[in-house]
């Protein structure tokens, strides 16, 4: 005989607010939930487990390639008892991690190659305007005086106040181009580039993936977050292959 649970129940059993539980029904990411004479909600053991499901899905908040949305649909295809679909998707999610993750290790092995080339000393001036400087670097000008705003990039202007872009600064703004297309915050690379700026030596990965902040997302830890992850998306496969056990 399973246990019955109030919406409240459920909700303390994780630590949430009653409001919670409420917004996963409306959203469709709960099972079907029956209701007593009174109309008050009626949770099971089953509601109990895919609750779980949901919290370990939700628990690394990645928003890059629509991954977010990937663990939605696993949830609603849970919730509609479609398992097969549900693991199927997981499957994909996971493979997605995996893509997401290599693309984020060869973007800092990228960066290593450019920052090689990169003479500490005074270079050729190559753009005397930012439009150009864009135009070269395939990004949109605004793209581009956002990096300058944030610090990551630092241009001189000549007497007439145009900006010139030189042969390091173009070389510069290649690595932040190649490491924001792999995801991480415009806070993890100037970490990274301040510490390079230091010591062309410093383990970038390491730097990289380690903030020094109080205030911390996830892009500012790619790496890590991307790994737990991966040990959230096996945790799904497990809870799925218990949810469906539970069903029958």
């Amino acid at each position: 005989m399973q246990t019955e649970y109030s919406t409240a129940e459920i909700a303390n059993h994780f630590d949430l607010h009653p409001n919670t539980i409420r917004f996963y029904e409306k959203m469709g990411l709960m099972p079907p939930i029956s209701r007593k004479s009174n109309g008050y909600r009626l949770y099971t053991d089953h509601h109990l487990l895919h609750v779980r499901l949901i919290r370990t899905g939700f628990q690394s908040e990645i928003l890059a390639s629509n991954l977010r949305h990937q663990i939605v649909d696993i949830i609603k295809a849970t919730a509609n008892g479609d398992y097969l679909k549900a693991r199927r998707l997981t499957y994909r999610y996971l493979d997605n991690l995996h893509f997401e993750e290599d693309n984020a290790r060869e973007s800092i092995l990228i960066t290593k190659e450019l920052l090689a080339r990169i003479d500490t000393g005074e270079s050729e001036v190559l753009f005397v305007n930012r439009q150009s400087a864009a135009d070269h670097l395939k990004i949109t000008k605004n793209v581009l005086r956002e990096w300058e705003r944030s610090g990551l990039l630092t241009v001189q202007t000549n007497s007439q106040g145009h900006h010139l872009y030189r042969e390091t600064d173009i070389q510069r703004a290649k690595i932040i181009r190649t490491l924001r297309s792999a995801h991480y915050s415009m806070i993890a690379i100037l970490r990274m580039l301040n510490a390079v700026d230091n010591d062309r030596q410093v383990d970038i990965l390491k730097v990289i993936d380690t903030p020094e902040d109080d205030i911390i997302y996830v892009t500012d830890r790619f790496i890590t977050t991307l790994k737990g992850a991966k040990e959230d998306a096996t945790k799904l496969l497990e809870l799925l292959t218990e949810l469906e056990e539970h069903h029958q």
